[in-house]
């Protein structure tokens, strides 16, 4: 009997040894290029179990999966916006035009490092609601918290099963995005509740513009406990109502604007509209 108690004794201590679970903070630097015209922005993405904050120059977005909500925040202003996760409705139906063909990814054969980390990259092509959408995203399992990063963004993807994201659950590589390359040539645009003539114009004034260029590389990874308050939106801060255009279906809310893919974050394309991305990009 005593033997046993002692083994269960050494069971707790053993467990009450073990490392609290810890998040991960990815740092980013991001180029984007069109034209003469270029924009760098150095961003960050925080996970943590099944929440993930996005930090930009303007903007934040914390997605929590338990709570199945997605709040849009701006610091400056103290206010933010929220909505369902996954998201519902018409909000569901750009995202979804948005984000969908981006996600395919297959194996390019090629490898790179960065910040000594190799990682191996992946390819993907296809129509976005803006136009042809090129990728290239170097993925790497080695990096402290890459694991905690694959896990919510596994939780995420299911959780667009059955929902009209449905085509947005499928599996990406495993590991941190720790590199992405990508293109967008602006064309046809295939925006839900957009008028014909607000189509033609917008097409019109795309037409002769050059490729939009994104090139987004992590610049520092670390496993770190994260406060519960990081994933929470502040007390003082004012919740707004979604823009009146997007509520009724007629127009594009605007949302921080985000890489192609990087870090299974909200990511932008043209216009604004936030998708979820496999990587905080």
């Amino acid at each position: 009997m005593k033997h046993l108690s002692a083994l269960l004794a050494g069971a707790v201590i053993a467990l009450y040894a073990l490392p609290a679970a810890a998040g991960v903070v990815i740092e980013q630097d991001q180029t984007v290029t069109s034209g003469d015209r270029t924009r760098n922005q150095h961003q960050t993405v925080m996970v943590q179990g099944n929440k993930q904050k996005l930090i930009t120059p303007t903007h934040e977005v914390i997605t929590d999966l338990d709570k199945g909500k997605m709040y849009v925040i701006d610091p400056g202003a103290k206010t933010y916006i929220q909505m369902d996760f996954p998201p519902t409705g018409n909000m569901a139906r750009i995202m979804a035009a948005n984000g969908q063909n981006a996600l395919n990814l297959t194996p390019a054969g090629t490898s790179r490092t960065v910040l000594n980390y190799k990682c191996n990259d992946y390819k993907g092509q296809g129509k976005v609601m803006s136009g042809d959408y090129s990728i290239t995203e170097c993925f790497s399992t080695k990096p402290a918290g890459a694991a905690e990063f694959t896990a919510f963004e596994k939780k995420m993807r299911a959780s667009f099963k059955g929902t009209l994201m449905a085509a947005m659950a499928t599996d990406m590589p495993d590991g941190i995005p720790m590199a992405s390359d990508s293109t967008m040539k602006m064309g046809k645009i295939s925006l839900p509740g957009l008028a014909p003539d607000q189509r033609a114009k917008i097409e019109a004034a795309m037409e002769n513009r050059p490729p939009i260029q994104n090139k987004t590389v992590v610049t520092k990874v670390s496993a770190q406990k994260l406060a519960a308050s990081t994933f929470e939106v502040p007390s003082d801060y004012k919740e707004r109502q979604m823009p009146g255009p997007m509520a009724h279906g007629g127009g594009m809310m605007r949302m921080p604007m985000m890489p192609p893919a990087a870090a299974g974050s909200p990511t932008a394309g043209a216009g604004g509209v936030a998708v979820p991305s496999p990587a905080a990009h």
